[in-house]
């Protein structure tokens, strides 16, 4: 019994090694790199496609551009990725070994659009009915004049209650010029000693400026 188990797993083993042999006996692990620009400056392409033609086989290189499938001589490799013009190496069938390393090179695509116009009526049929219609008040300069008259700016700084970030930042300010002006007098005081000042009072005296009306 043990004898039959050895003969019978010697012929399995053998028979799944011709199989083997038979099905891919001519399999290459292609593998390498999709990368773009010249020899000073060259940068990987993420995420190509690389299919093999005419067969549904196929992989995409990863973030840095490496990728890995297993081909046979003779066929052909598809590169393509976004923005790149689309490649295309035939598997050589001098290859010598199981193993293969090919970088390929992409060039940009640049792809020019027709042109395009966009009107805002279904057909330029209606630009005269449209322009004659049109209104050519300009509102919105009216209103920017509006809100920037001296009176509306200041309404709304009356009307405009401080928050709570505003009103801190104001006592900050206010008790840092008290400690800059410690031991002396403020700039608003030193008008006192100002003899332009003085003299604008004492003919604004003269004149009058201070009766009673």
């Amino acid at each position: 019994m043990k004898y039959f188990f050895l003969v019978f797993s010697f012929f399995m083993i053998g028979s799944i090694s011709v199989s083997a042999q038979r099905i891919l006996p001519d399999a290459i692990q292609f593998s390498g790199l999709v990368v773009t620009g010249d020899s000073d400056n060259i940068v990987p392409v993420p995420y190509a496609t690389i299919a093999v033609k005419g067969t549904p086989r196929g992989t995409y290189a990863n973030y840095a551009g490496f990728y890995s499938l297993v081909v046979r001589p003779g066929e052909v490799l598809i590169f393509t990725a976004i923005g790149f013009k689309k490649e295309e190496f035939t598997v050589p069938d001098t290859i010598v070994g199981n193993k293969f390393n090919y970088v390929q090179n992409m060039y940009e695509d640049t792809i020019l659009l027709p042109e395009a116009i966009v009107y805002p009526w279904p057909s330029n049929t209606y630009l005269k009915q449209e322009f004659l219609a049109m209104d050519v008040t300009n509102d919105l300069q009216v209103r920017i004049q509006e809100n920037l008259m001296e009176e509306t700016l200041e309404n709304l700084r009356i009307a405009l209650v401080r928050d709570a970030k505003e009103n801190a930042n104001f006592a900050l300010r206010q008790e840092v010029d008290k400690f800059y002006y410690q031991g002396q007098l403020p700039p608003n005081y030193m008008s006192i000693f100002n003899p332009s000042a003085w003299v604008k009072f004492f003919q604004a005296i003269k004149n009058g400026d201070f009766k009673r009306k």
